[in-house]
């Protein structure tokens, strides 16, 4: 019934139809779908439409019924429309969940289960993409209502480079070498995060959190982590120095698929509030079809982890591994997917020194952070490690 007030609406205020936010999948009446589609190419043709317009493209029972619905046609506000569309797309989604609900039996697997129901999430998310530029404008009117939010990475050259800090919605890559400083440097800016108290997660795919905890704990108490190995009665009586930290929340996730940390981190959004995540490391993320590409199920990964940063209005940290020769398999995917992406650095014959290389960016400048001759950062092996400034 909605659709046809849309449609009634629509004929009544025919430059409405920019507020009408919807796409062809959004209706369920195959009829209302075709007019509305019509309507749209009728406006960007000639920014106008009538009835009469329909003389020549319809049979005539579908025009009766068409004139039925234009019968109701009133002087309707952009805001009534925008009503119409938003009780169209939701009577459409509760019938794709409905339906979705429908397929799973007792039979199904908790992956079969998951799939179908992630295939209701990714229909929504596709319906969600078009927009009307009167619809982001209200969208750019309410985000100046609010201040930017807006988490400092704690390393200084860094934060500037990123324009503040980690920003909702936006992903930032960190792509570097074997063992060029990768976890050390997500674990620096995890331990900076927490001690301004920034509730966030840490997906640990590789090295556990007990080991990158580890790290912090020596960080605090002035040591190298070894000393868990070999000085471990020291260790326990140290330990009562530690304050936990209790803005960190770390997800052992080796074999983890993107669908799971996505469903983790949805948890942690609602439950314990993180305002972002670290994803330590991009190509271990499992669950690739078997008609899928390594490349193609990696650029999927990306994209997925963009589309739930939008969504949810988080910030999330990738890190990526480069191949021997300084590539990165499958970098384009993660390019796309990125607002910011830099390359971890070492200076030759200073095993310590690191820099970042900017290698893109939407928002900033780009301007690397450090060089060669000058690098930003050295990781600190005598405490932690961690990286310190330089």
């Amino acid at each position: 019934m909605f659709e046809h007030y849309l449609i009634a609406a629509l004929f009544g205020n025919p430059s409405g139809i920019l507020d009408a936010d919807l796409s062809e999948e959004d209706f369920r009446d195959d009829f209302c779908r075709f007019v509305f589609t019509r309507l749209r190419e009728l406006w960007a043709e000639k920014q106008s439409f009538s009835i009469a317009d329909f003389v020549k493209v319809l049979s005539s029972d579908d025009f009766e019924s068409l004139r039925d619905i234009t019968d109701l046609a009133m002087s309707t506000s952009g805001e009534q429309i925008r009503d119409y569309s938003l009780a169209i797309r939701q009577e459409t989604e509760k019938e794709r969940i409905l339906f979705a609900i429908s397929q799973i039996n007792e039979k199904m697997s908790l992956a079969e289960i998951r799939e179908t129901l992630s295939a209701v999430k990714n229909s929504e998310s596709r319906s969600d993409k078009s927009k009307t530029a009167a619809a982001v404008l209200e969208e750019i009117k309410q985000s100046l209502e609010m201040p930017p939010s807006c988490d400092k990475t704690g390393i200084y050259q860094l934060d500037m480079a990123m324009g503040g800090g980690l920003y909702s919605s936006f992903v930032y890559g960190l792509c570097g070498a074997e063992k060029s400083g990768k976890t050390t440097l997500a674990h620096t800016i995890s331990y900076n995060l927490d001690k301004q108290g920034t509730n966030h997660a840490y997906f640990a795919l590789e090295m556990g959190s007990m080991y990158i905890e580890q790290r912090n704990i020596s960080r605090d108490l002035g040591i190298n982590s070894l000393a868990f190995l070999n000085k471990r009665d020291e260790i326990k009586k140290r330990l009562a120095e530690v304050k936990p930290r209790k803005h960190t929340f770390y997800v052992d996730a080796p074999s983890f698929t993107v669908n799971e940390i996505i469903e983790e981190a949805s948890r942690m959004v609602t439950k314990s509030g993180i305002k972002g995540f670290i994803v330590d490391y991009w190509q271990l993320v499992s669950g690739a079809d078997n008609r899928q590409t390594e490349e193609k199920h990696l650029r999927d990964v990306a994209q997925k982890l963009a589309d739930f940063a939008k969504k949810n209005k988080i910030w999330v940290v990738i890190l990526a591994q480069m191949n021997q020769d300084g590539k990165l398999f499958g970098g384009g995917g993660l390019k796309k997917a990125c607002e910011q992406l830099y390359m971890i650095r070492q200076v030759e014959g200073a095993d310590d020194m690191r820099w970042l290389e900017m290698d893109a960016t939407r928002y900033t400048l780009k301007v690397n952070v450090g060089s060669d001759a000058v690098p930003s950062m050295a990781m600190e092996t005598k405490v932690g490690p961690y990286f310190r400034e330089v």
